[in-house]
């Protein structure tokens, strides 16, 4: 069993990171189905827990203290060119139908996320890696303390973008 099949993809962000963590399911979903429903996942407890981060971003002088708002992502309304934005994420790496790699940068660290699919006999294989490189201390300190929300958000997220297929 291979632990990475995007490993070479991936690159500098899976050989320099301090965090990773890896979230696999099964659906019917595309890539851009997974991505835009990933993305687009939102539940009313998380837009709280980012008020209460924004509090504490704020403290810690993040950059990105204020995530900003935007447009939930469609499937045909995503650019995978990198440099090209997905919600507050920049694309860096991406090749159609296989797997997309995002990026936020701050001055505590650099967050990727990828999401996979890889066929199967029932669908997609599908996965979502988060991983983190830390720039200062204050940066393994807020990850810290976010690292339980973490796993509950990019698994409420990993199974939001199995669901979105088209009708």
């Amino acid at each position: 069993m291979r632990v990475l099949t995007y490993a070479e993809e991936l690159g500098e962000a899976l050989s320099t990171a301090d965090e990773f963590d890896v979230k696999t399911t099964v659906g019917k979903a595309d890539l851009r189905e997974f991505t835009a429903g990933a993305l687009s996942w939102s539940p009313l407890w998380m837009r709280a827990l980012f008020a209460v981060r924004y509090v504490f971003a704020k403290a810690l002088r993040l950059d990105t203290a204020n995530v900003p708002i935007t447009a939930r992502p469609t499937p045909t309304g995503m650019d995978f060119t990198p440099g090209s934005k997905i919600g507050f994420f920049t694309v860096t790496r991406a090749e159609e139908d296989r797997y997309l790699l995002l990026e936020v940068v701050d001055n505590h660290l650099t967050g990727y996320l990828a999401m996979t699919a890889e066929p199967v006999a029932d669908g997609n294989k599908l996965s979502l890696i988060t991983m983190v490189k830390f720039h200062r201390k204050a940066g393994k300190g807020y990850y810290q303390v976010i690292k339980p929300f973490h796993h509950l958000i990019v698994t409420g997220m990993l199974h939001a973008g199995a669901r979105a297929t088209k009708p």
